[in-house]
């Protein structure tokens, strides 16, 4: 029988990774054996084939991992260790050895597990705080020495052993990478030698900030401000800049035009990805996508007027597109999205929001606009869709508006507004109405997200009683 761990390192060899992929590799092989305890696949196989259950289970494991070390060899693309749900024992039992009577909780994929320690953001008392290695960091130190106390912490990613984040430090704002010991890595912003050179540092407000997925450097855009050649006064703009080794680069044109404006960035192998305003600010603007840094204005023959939800998934676009003549389409990996049981009831017009893009279809929110007869003011019905399916009713309720969508493990979570419940919005976890909450009935809830299973979010009782809950449990009321 071949050793399925030296083919892959075989495998590897004929890969030619650069440095950073190889760091990868070795990662990944490293969790493989940990699975395994040391024992090779022959080994596993026969233990789980004589009946032992537990080895059953870390053969389901070890194969799991193998088919994303054979993804990672083919693709070389290096994905965020965040995408990962992380054990939600590890989350609550983190939650219960906090003091604090406050505490608010990130999605559940915003967090990671490192060697069996927590990482990701954590909110008290309305401040959101980093947790690395499963505390929370306060501190972080640069290759000099110096300290900076962290005052808050806007977002986080995590790749390879390594933490991105926005923090706001007492020094000033800056994006940096750091390792888990809290030791700047990198970093550009308000503070440090490598600061962000627009008019007005504070204007700057980064955004997107992420890590190449394939070559572990990292990118955000950030406000700026330039001269209207027509009119010769200030307008805003929005710059890609990309660093790498430690060098800011601004990247001011996509196909030789020159670039105002982007959003929804990310940079994969160094190239631009997102959407961008293809006309100044005193002309009519057209939003288009960019992947691979070329400008699409075209989808199969039809004008682009306006996009959302841009992403590169295996260098093909995915889109919420608006197309002349046609309307709103939906593009995965290339090809338009069909929604089925989508109502045909006569509306106006539909769009699409929420969007993340599956294996072959999307998650998201269809929002369905119609007419009031002879009045000029119309309506519009919100429907959760799951795997392009449109979700117009749970457990016999038929649905009005919906927010927060998300689809966790093919479970619809969200807050919703049905036609025959008598609050306003109820919050949906694992594709469940939920109407109370230890024994106290809802009349509202905001910001509603499923972490380890279990409802998080802002929620308004029956006796006019306001509170937030942590992972099905009310820890603090409002008066």
């Amino acid at each position: 029988m071949i050793n399925p761990e030296k083919q892959l390192q075989e495998n590897a060899l004929k890969a030619n990774f650069t440095e950073f992929q190889q760091q990868h590799f070795d990662r990944l092989m490293s969790e493989l054996e940990r699975i395994s305890g040391g024992l090779g696949f022959a080994e596993l196989k026969a233990k789980a084939e004589a009946g032992d259950k537990e080895t059953l289970q870390v053969m389901r494991n070890y194969i799991a991992k193998k088919e994303r070390i054979v993804e990672f060899i083919e693709t070389k693309k290096i994905p965020f260790a965040n995408k990962e749900l992380v054990d939600p024992g590890l989350i609550e039992s983190f939650v219960d050895d906090l003091e604090a009577l406050s505490v608010k909780l990130d999605k559940w994929n915003s967090y990671a597990e490192m060697n069996g320690k927590l990482y990701g953001r954590i909110c008290i008392d309305d401040v959101w705080l980093p947790i690395i290695k499963g505390e929370i960091i306060r501190e972080l130190v640069d290759a000099d020495g110096n300290k900076y106390s962290v005052k808050s912490v806007y977002d986080m990613s995590f790749q390879n052993g390594k933490i991105l984040a926005h923090f706001n430090l007492e020094s000033g704002k800056t994006i940096a990478v750091i390792d888990d010991s809290g030791r700047i890595l990198e970093q550009v912003g308000a503070c440090g030698d490598n600061k962000f050179e627009v008019a007005d540092p504070v204007y700057a407000h980064p955004e997107d900030i992420h890590f190449d997925q394939t070559t572990g450097s990292f990118g955000f855009s950030m406000n700026d401000k330039y001269i209207d050649p027509k009119t010769q006064e200030w307008r805003a703009k929005r710059i890609p800049v990309y660093v790498e080794n430690g060098k800011m680069t601004e990247v001011d044109q996509v196909d030789g035009h020159p670039l105002n404006y982007i959003k929804e960035l990310e940079f994969i192998n160094g190239e631009l990805n997102g959407y961008i305003t293809t006309k100044g600010f005193t002309e009519q603007r057209k939003h288009t996508p960019v992947i691979d840094g070329k400008d699409i204005v075209e989808f199969k023959g039809n004008e682009i007027i306006d996009c959302r939800y841009v992403k590169n998934i295996d260098n093909k676009l995915c889109a919420r597109l608006s197309i002349v003549s046609k309307g709103v389409v939906v593009v995965n990996r290339g090809e338009e999205v069909q929604l089925d049981d989508l109502p045909d009831d006569n509306p106006v017009s539909h769009d699409v929001d929420y969007i993340e893009y599956t294996e072959n279809s999307i998650n998201g929110r269809a929002k369905v606009s119609y007419k009031r007869p002879g009045q000029m003011a119309g309506y519009v019905l919100e429907y959760p869709i799951v795997e392009g399916r449109v979700i117009r009713e749970i457990d016999g309720h038929k649905i009005k508006q919906t927010e927060s969508v998300e689809v966790i493990e093919g479970k619809l979570n969200c807050s919703a507004r049905f036609e025959d419940l008598p609050g306003d919005y109820y919050p949906v976890i694992n594709g469940e109405i939920i109407t109370e909450i230890e024994g106290r009935k809802i009349k509202n809830c905001r910001n509603v997200h499923n972490v380890g299973g279990k409802v998080c979010g802002r929620f308004f009782f029956e006796g006019d009683v306001e509170g937030v809950v942590v992972m099905g449990k009310i820890i603090n009321y409002y008066d």
